[in-house]
């Protein structure tokens, strides 16, 4: 049995997933993040909201028409070929 570059950390059925990176990786260097939370957000204008508010990194997807008010952002990150945005370090 095998296990890959995260182990679940919390499952909240209705709310969130969080894991935790594995150090026993095999990869070496991988995986990069410590934690990830995945949260399902449905409402476009809050997932906007949470990244200009820096309540989220990441976000899928964003609706084109959001993509120019993200944008003026030097921090966001905009692929309209993956309607996504993120977050990059300053």
């Amino acid at each position: 049995m095998g296990t890959g570059p995260y182990t679940l950390e919390t499952w909240n059925q209705t709310d969130f997933v969080k894991v935790k990176k594995f150090d026993g990786y095999w990869q070496k260097g991988l995986p990069k993040l410590d934690t990830i939370t995945w949260r399902p957000v449905v409402d476009n204008n809050t997932r906007a909201a949470m990244l200009q508010t820096g309540e989220a990194q990441f976000a899928f997807p964003i609706p084109y028409e959001q993509a120019p008010l993200l944008s003026k952002s030097a921090t966001w990150s905009w692929s309209p070929a993956r309607q996504s945005c993120s977050v990059t370090s300053a």
